[in-house]
């Protein structure tokens, strides 16, 4: 695994640790296997929201870039969109 490929796969792990934790224990909403639950969905939804990256490059680029190495936009919106369906869907099922 390259530098930069390593790089990109750990500042994935921490927006989806940072936005886990702003869901559960921050905002206090219950969700399905808590914060590793939480955590799954939202390193999903960060690969989701590179994908889309992918597809609106020329819009998103403008938006944000890190250091002109990682643009952190579609990782944390696609952990967030993921996040916010995950509350939605498990909301009221859980105690």
């Amino acid at each position: 695994m390259t530098v930069s490929a390593l790089t990109v796969l750990l500042v994935y792990i921490f927006i989806a640790i940072s936005n886990s934790l702003l869901v559960v224990v921050i905002l206090k909403k219950k969700v399905f296997g808590h914060v590793w639950g939480a955590f799954i969905v939202a390193l999903i939804g960060t690969f989701l929201g590179n994908i889309v990256y992918d597809f609106l490059h020329d819009v998103i680029y403008t938006f944000s870039n890190l250091f002109g190495l990682i643009n952190i936009f579609p990782p944390v919106l696609g952990a967030i969109v993921s996040l916010v369906l995950y509350v939605y869907a498990t909301n009221g099922k859980i105690k």
